[in-house]
């Protein structure tokens, strides 16, 4: 119930996003437009051929006596009007680009006799005011040629006119002697208006949607980096679960590679597009241009779909990408890829079809391979059908019978095989080197160490009845020990004149033992609970550190009395695993219960947390009070203590329930001793 309660925060939580997300993409469009963007930057740059030509062109039309280029006499004529044509081919070009711009405006004015070129209106000089246009420039040649620049131009493209843009352009060689003039006497202004609605010319590039690129790329990264924390902070247990995460998570590894990589590079190119197309109205225009109604709402609304669907696709690729990481990016590829699927798939097919079952008869798995074998041959000779099929036929039947044979003995070699395993099931373990397994000799090795592992494993058995009587002895010890006290108490207890300070001594002695067989019973149900497997895990997402920290601070009581310094060292402040808190807690607090007993009074006592891609290593060191005789498994058994002489208080459980809880868990529980110095290093394995 919790975890569908969950998922449907998440599915709420994060459809409401991508809306609002969408929505204030949409309403941020009139702002971009109405913001400052640079629309005329480096529009010089672009039309630089086009500006030159264009104010050549005015000037020669406003005086007849200019000619911009000057040949040199060792051109020869031929060259000379070849050059000629192509320059007048290339001023009807820019005539035409300048006549198709609706909204390019100039005012070119021949200042020695008056006469005027415009495209504009009902000019006139009174009336005519350069603020009303959003680009304006003005260029004047004096009678020598000197031009003097106004207005917005950022670069000089008209002080020195030069023909090198026009051979490149026209692959025109040998021209470096040709000298190119200014006009002279020409006053000539050129504006755009403030209001642009046009889309081709130099007007349309300062009305082109690549002015707004930078506006919808700011926005789509802003809103990735949103949908990434939130998909990535979010418990992915709960994503995994809600469509439709739940349904891309199972395609092949090769589709989501090729679709998502795919979808993401559409829809950053897609996204500017269409953002841009749309600020600068080209998109509802074009609507308009055919008839459509109400084109800037189908604008609008269509840009709010566009920018859904792409959030949509943005927060599944995060997810996928999170998803890799905590499967493990070889691990989900082994599960997911079409093509280890196929190499799967054909390796069961080969063992399928070469799985012998040696207990039964071998005649149809004979008849099956030969069978195929005869096929085989009936197919590479196809061409000599009548011969191939007798050879077929003949080889067949020879295949049969020796491969009968083989089997034969294969089914014997089995036998002796089988033979030497009950060997080792009855312990009889030296007659195995003395057995010949044909065509299993190569077993022999390994049923050799078969051998030698059920030798440790009785071993192990005798050891463990060992412990298990040195437990009941110590189990009777430990428990002998508090009920005999509490036994003596209540019979001093009994006495009627016993003074009321001495009877409340007793009671308060009698309440200690009674703690201490009551945690006695506990850690043995504990540790029962473990060994029978009959344990719990309420495993949930907690602060490794801050737990650590939380039970140094709980048990610092017991440190301060030897004066023990703690050594912290973590890689990090916070580190998340799913781990039962309860259980984890324990581990840490009968860790340094285990210190405060036997750690060397006035020393230091080192804490490590080190964090990996894999794991969550921590490990605590102390140096021991007393020599320690005896061995790191020897110490993690049950009712095993640091002090053989048992003076300590104690169960002898610690250490046990620390490593039963540890690995209960998951984790490697591990002492190291060397020496005076005492350690155990607990790896929790990240991802389970």
């Amino acid at each position: 119930m919790e975890k569908k309660k969950r998922k449907n925060i998440f599915i709420v939580l994060f459809t409401v996003m991508i809306t609002v997300m969408s929505l204030i993409a949409v309403s941020l469009y009139d702002n971009a437009k109405t913001q400052g963007v640079n629309r005329f930057k480096d529009i010089e740059y672009y039309y630089e051929d086009e500006f030159q030509l264009f104010t050549m062109n005015l000037a020669m039309q406003l005086d007849s006596t200019y000619q911009p280029f000057h040949f040199p006499a060792s051109l020869p004529q031929e060259e000379q009007g070849y050059l000629s044509q192509q320059f007048h081919s290339m001023l009807d070009e820019v005539n035409n680009f300048v006549r198709n711009d609706r909204q390019f405006y100039y005012v070119a004015k021949n200042t020695k006799t008056g006469e005027v070129l415009t495209n504009l209106k009902n000019y006139s000089n009174e009336t005519f005011q350069p603020l009303d246009y959003s680009y304006y420039i003005h260029i004047s040649y004096d009678e020598n040629g000197k031009c003097m620049l106004e207005g917005d131009l950022k670069e000089d493209i008209f002080s020195a006119l030069d023909f090198d843009h026009y051979r490149e352009m026209y692959a025109i060689e040998n021209i470096s002697d040709i000298l190119v003039d200014t006009p002279k006497n020409i006053d000539i202004q050129y504006m755009l208006p403030k209001i642009i609605t046009t889309y081709s010319g130099i007007s349309g590039y300062a009305n082109d949607w690549t002015h707004y690129s930078a506006f919808s790329c700011m926005l789509l990264m802003i809103f990735t980096c949103a949908l990434a924390f939130f998909i990535l902070v979010y418990p992915i247990r709960y994503v995994a679960q809600s469509k439709p995460f739940a349904l891309v998570k199972e395609w092949p590894f090769e589709i989501n590679l090729a679709v998502w990589t795919s979808i993401a590079c559409l829809l950053f190119v897609g996204i500017i597009t269409l953002a841009g197309n749309s600020v600068n109205g080209l998109l509802p225009s074009l609507l308009s241009d055919y008839g459509i109604g109400m084109s800037q709402q189908l604008v609008m609304g269509f840009n709010f779909f566009v920018w859904l669907i792409s959030l949509l696709a943005i927060a599944i690729i995060c997810f996928l990408l999170k998803w890799l990481i905590v499967c493990g990016p070889w691990k989900y590829i082994k599960e997911h890829s079409l093509i280890i699927g196929f190499f799967r798939s054909c390796k069961r097919k080969l063992y399928a079809l070469s799985e012998i079952d040696l207990t039964s008869s071998m005649d149809k798995t004979i008849l099956k391979y030969a069978a195929l074998n005869g096929l085989i041959i009936v197919l590479i000779a196809v061409w000599h059908i009548s011969v191939a099929i007798l050879l077929a036929m003949l080889y067949s039947i020879a295949l049969f019978l020796v491969a009968k044979k083989r089997m034969v003995q294969l089914q014997a070699d089995y036998n002796t095989l089988l033979s030497s395993i009950q060997h080792i099931i009855s312990e009889d373990f030296d007659k195995i080197s003395e057995q010949d397994f044909g065509v299993f000799e190569a077993s022999k090795s390994e049923l050799n160490q078969l051998s030698e592992n059920f030798k440790i494993a009785i071993q192990e058995k005798v050891k463990s009845q060992k412990l298990k009587t040195e437990l009941i002895s110590n189990v009777s010890h430990d428990l002998k020990t508090p009920l005999t006290c509490i036994k003596n108490y209540i019979a001093l207890l009994k006495d009627d004149e016993l003074s009321l300070e001495n009877r409340h001594h007793y009671l308060e002695q009698l309440v200690l033992y009674t703690n201490r067989l009551k945690n006695l019973i506990d850690d043995l149900f504990e540790i029962s609970k473990v060994d029978s497997g009959n344990i719990t895990l309420k495993k949930q997402e907690l602060d490794i550190v801050a737990l650590l920290d939380q039970a140094y601070m709980q048990n610092e009581d017991l440190l301060e009395p030897k004066h023990l310094q703690v050594m912290k060292k973590y890689s990090s402040d916070k580190i998340l695993l799913e781990l039962d808190s309860d259980k984890t807690y324990r581990i840490f607090e009968n860790l340094f219960t285990n210190i405060g007993k036997y750690a060397l009074s006035n020393s230091r006592v080192y804490l490590t947390v080190n964090e990996s891609a894999e794991a969550v290593e921590i490990e605590f060191s102390n140096i021991s009070e007393v020599a320690m005789d005896f061995s790191a498994e020897e110490i993690t058994e049950r009712f095993v203590r640091g002090d053989k002489s048992r003076s300590k208080q104690g169960s002898g459980l610690g250490l046990a329930i620390a490593r039963s809880f540890s690995e209960a868990q998951g984790a490697n529980f591990k002492i190291t001793i060397d020496c005076d110095l005492f350690k155990v290093r607990i790896v929790f394995p990240k991802g389970l």
